[in-house]
This record gives C-alpha cells, sequence and structure tokens, in this order.
C-alpha cells in the first residue's frame, strides 16, 4: 500500500514512555561532535599556516568540521541539543552555524528550516528546493549557494511578521485604551 501522507493527514504520535523516543536533556554526543569540529577546525588551521601539511588537507579537514557542525545547528534548530537549556542551545548552534555560513545564527536557520519542513517540496516555498533541481551541471554551483534560498525565506518571512504587526497595530488603533490600578493595602 500507498504510505504517503498529505499535510492534511494526521502525523504519527511518537509512544510516550518508550526511552527510544526520549530526548535528553542534553545530548552529549551532538556536543562532542560540536566540540571535535572545532578542534579539528583549529588543527587545520594551525597546520597549514605552520606548514606541516598542504593547504589542501587542511581544507579537506576544515570541510567536514563543516559537515560536522551542521549536524549541530540541525539539532540545534530543533532544540534537541540541550533541550533542558534553550539558550545554551542557541548559542551553540548559532557557533556551529557561524563556522558554515554568515548567515548561520539559529534563529536565522530555524525560520527557514522550519519553512521547509511546512513546504516540503512545494518550489515556490521550500527553500531547500534551491539545491535539488535544475540540470545536473548546475547542482554544485547551487549548494555552494544554498544560502540565498534560505536569505530569501528569511526576508519573506520577516516581511510577513512585519505586515502582521502592522495590521493588528491598525486594528487596534481607536480602541480605548486598559489602565490597570494598582492599590496597596496597609
Amino acid at each position: 500500500g500507498d504510505v504517503a501522507m498529505t499535510t492534511a493527514q494526521a502525523r504519527p504520535r511518537v509512544p510516550k514512555g518508550d526511552p527510544l523516543y526520549e530526548t535528553p536533556a542534553i545530548a552529549w554526543p551532538t556536543v562532542f561532535l560540536f566540540l571535535s569540529a572545532l578542534a579539528l577546525w583549529g588543527v587545520a588551521i594551525v597546520g597549514a599556516e605552520s606548514g606541516w601539511w598542504p593547504t589542501w588537507l587542511s581544507v579537506l579537514l576544515i570541510t567536514i568540521a563543516i559537515f560536522a557542525n551542521f549536524t549541530v545547528l540541525h539539532d540545534g534548530v530543533h532544540r534537541s541539543l540541550m533541550r533542558g537549556y534553550r539558550r545554551l542551545n542557541d548559542i551553540i548552534a548559532s557557533a556551529a552555524g557561524f563556522t558554515i555560513t554568515p548567515v548561520g545564527s539559529c534563529a536565522v536557520f530555524r525560520l527557514a528550516h522550519f519553512t521547509h519542513h511546512r513546504h516540503t517540496n512545494e518550489p515556490e516555498n521550500d527553500p531547500d528546493m534551491w539545491s535539488g533541481v535544475g540540470p545536473k551541471w548546475l547542482m554544485p554551483l547551487r549548494w555552494m549557494t544554498a544560502d540565498f534560498g534560505y536569505i530569501r525565506t528569511v526576508w519573506d518571512q520577516r516581511g510577513k511578521q512585519a505586515a502582521r504587526g502592522l495590521r493588528h497595530y491598525c486594528a487596534t488603533l481607536g480602541q480605548p485604551k486598559l489602565t490597570l490600578e494598582v492599590t496597596s493595602q496597609a
């Protein structure tokens, strides 16, 4: 049978109490991955700058570190990196993201990534579509410029949020102001 789900169908429920599905307060393997990626990045820079090995080897090592940090950023965006510590989760995810791209902050990537989840494979709305469509010979160029799809999504989403805020503000103009009077009882 066909197992594909449409957006109108209910999502499967995660079983309650099953340890296989419980997310820890801190995902230590992913934290270790982040620290290892930073160490690898540092070693690669020192190795190239000191002349211990060729620059191409450092480029390869940094590429591996970037790939690892994408996992950290992705898990942080879903708040599964440090579920018990939201702010620390976002700081580590942002640090990982900035090793990948200048627009790698957790908040920015979260907005674009969740847009991808809401509109997966919709050509006009999925920011990831840029990276997977077009002639095969253009794919490497599209992969290198995937940030443009995310930047466009963030720009569009911020504009929509501003418009909603303006509509709300305009809708409340002329409404009586609520005042709250606090009296102390001695």
